[in-house]
């Protein structure tokens, strides 16, 4: 009998195991499965993106249409004020990692902890890509753990230019407005090869948050937006026009400095305001 006991124990905990394995290596292939081709995002540009389908039944949901805007351009095309701003906007080490930011990551988790809610996000150009393009947006580890894995991939096989080309060109900039193209001209009536400097900054300022906010409205988030980029331009060099930062300061009610900055642009992004 307790020879019968201790073979039935060994076979279960052999199933477990079994059974453990093979669900570890499914989900471990579905993490790395990459779902599209890396030679059609090398060499063709994506069609409609998962963030636009999602967008489209949203407003079917709601009985509407949510035509597409968007035009591609090459990155060529796409003024350098605005790239500039861009990356230093949404991904300041864009040059430096290979798909995620692991310093912003850890600032990231760190504050979050501390702040006992999610306030910040550490998503690089390229997660933002593989979300826009493929993923849901939903907020599990398991979506967040594939994202960083294909961007990781995806900035493996591509080149920096050819992924921030991608962005600017998928990138959601109000409702039906998707890449710098179509925001140009909707906002500015003018190509993204001729946007300014300070038009260029305004788009950049309003995201991740274009639904809520315009460019072209010049409200308490797109100043504190602006001074916030205006600050980080100058700490890392880029030309920034004479009294810029100045004039954009002093229509804040109180002193700049880069603490009060965050702590009232993470209450726009909570909804707070």
């Amino acid at each position: 009998m307790d020879i019968r006991r201790a073979v039935n124990r060994r076979r279960w905990r052999v199933r477990v195991a079994a059974g453990v394995l093979v669900s570890s290596g499914t989900w471990a292939a579905w993490l790395v499965h990459f779902p599209g081709s890396l030679d059609e995002l090398r060499s063709g540009n994506p069609g409609i993106t998962n963030l636009m389908e999602v967008r489209r039944e949203q407003a079917r949901e709601d009985g509407e249409d949510h035509p597409v805007r968007q035009s591609w351009v090459p990155l060529a095309e796409v003024s350098p004020h605005l790239r500039r701003a861009i990356v230093l906007a949404e991904d300041k080490r864009f040059y430096q990692h290979r798909g995620i930011d692991f310093i912003s990551l850890r600032e990231a988790v760190k504050h979050n902890w501390e702040h006992k809610r999610f306030c910040r996000g550490a998503s690089t150009i390229t997660q933002q890509v593989v979300k826009n393009i493929y993923l849901t947006n939903d907020k599990s580890i398991f979506r967040k753990l594939r994202e960083m894995t294909l961007a990781w991939r995806i900035d493996r096989d591509l080149s920096k230019g050819r992924i921030l080309e991608i962005y600017l060109n998928i990138v959601e900039w109000g409702d039906g407005v998707y890449g710098a193209e179509a925001a140009s001209r909707i906002y500015f009536r003018r190509p993204a090869s001729e946007l300014n400097f300070n038009q260029a900054l305004a788009l950049a300022a309003v995201l991740p948050s274009p639904l809520r906010h315009s460019p072209t409205i010049q409200g308490r988030y797109l100043t504190l937006r602006k001074v916030q980029l205006l600050r980080r331009m100058k700490r890392n060099g880029y030309p920034v026009p004479r009294g810029l930062l100045e004039s954009a300061s002093r229509r804040l009610p109180w002193p700049v400095n880069e603490k009060r900055l965050e702590q009232e642009l993470e209450r726009y992004f909570m909804g707070i305001r």
